[in-house]
């Protein structure tokens, strides 16, 4: 405790001890002394806001003129260092919600946020703010002396945030290369397919070589097919399941080629699938 607020405190007790010893002491008088000392305990031990309320009872006109110029500057040092919050609530859209009541430390603070600035004392506290549909938002603050003004805003999503945005799926990159190639392998299989049915006019005079060429391309019309299901198949799994997000995007590789058979008729088309 200071030096000045211990003569302070001494010299209110002297007070009222003098005060007292007259038989016909005002009980208004004795009030305000009490309010004198205890106000600049208070003040002392950082309660700021009982302090404050002390020094507005000793600086009414009905209290001495030695304790109310006291207590007049007193409150007004208390309330220059004082900390202030200023309370806001928000939904998804930044929209200000003001039916949302507050607690500071387990005990009620406002009802509505109006915009107010509402003093605390300094040192940590817990504000909880309540929205009328049960929902909590909890901070911990550490509230320091001379700062004024200090924002805090709790965010609240709206009802409907859920149901109105719907969160984007993601395509695996895997899902796109599998599409791809189901789409070059229904490619191939037109291609073969028209080019065998094309070959199928020569009958019923076809030679030997025709009849190999068509059915090297029906051949080939049919793998792409195959191919060309089973990699739309795979894409559309790969897609809803989202089982590509968990494996390496660079070990994921798929490729079609287009090459001669062996026999060294027609071609023949080979689907790849590296993981």
């Amino acid at each position: 405790m200071h030096r000045r607020q211990v003569q302070r405190i001494a010299f209110a007790w002297f007070l009222s001890v003098g005060v007292a010893a007259r038989a016909n002491a005002a009980p208004d008088v004795k009030a305000c002394i009490a309010a004198h000392a205890d106000g600049q305990v208070l003040r002392t031990q950082k309660r700021l806001l009982g302090a404050r309320q002390q020094f507005l009872a000793c600086a009414i006109d009905s209290c001495p003129d030695l304790v109310r110029k006291d207590c007049t500057q007193f409150l007004a040092d208390v309330s220059a260092s004082m900390p202030t919050l200023v309370l806001a609530a928000v939904d998804n859209g930044e929209r200000d919600l003001t039916r949302v009541s507050v607690e500071l430390d387990g005990h009620p603070l406002t009802s509505v946020l109006d915009g107010s600035a509402l003093a605390l004392d300094p040192g940590e506290h817990r504000v909880t703010f309540r929205a009328p549909d049960g929902r909590v938002r909890e901070y911990r603050i550490v509230a320091r002396e001379n700062e004024k003004g200090r924002r805090l805003v709790a965010h609240f999503e709206s009802a409907n945030a859920k149901s109105g945005t719907a969160r984007p799926l993601s395509v695996p990159p895997l899902a796109y290369a599998l599409g791809g190639v189901g789409v070059l392998a229904l490619g191939s299989f037109t291609y073969f397919g028209l080019r065998g049915r094309s070959t199928e006019e020569c009958a019923p005079s076809c030679s030997r070589s025709e009849v190999d060429s068509m059915r090297t391309q029906y051949l080939a019309a049919d793998i792409s097919l195959a191919v060309g299901a089973a990699a739309l198949g795979a894409a559309t799994y790969v897609f809803f399941s989202q089982r590509a997000q968990q494996r390496t995007e660079a070990s994921q590789t798929a490729r079609v080629q287009l090459r001669p058979p062996r026999n060294g008729r027609g071609l023949s088309l080979e689907a790849r699938l590296d993981f």
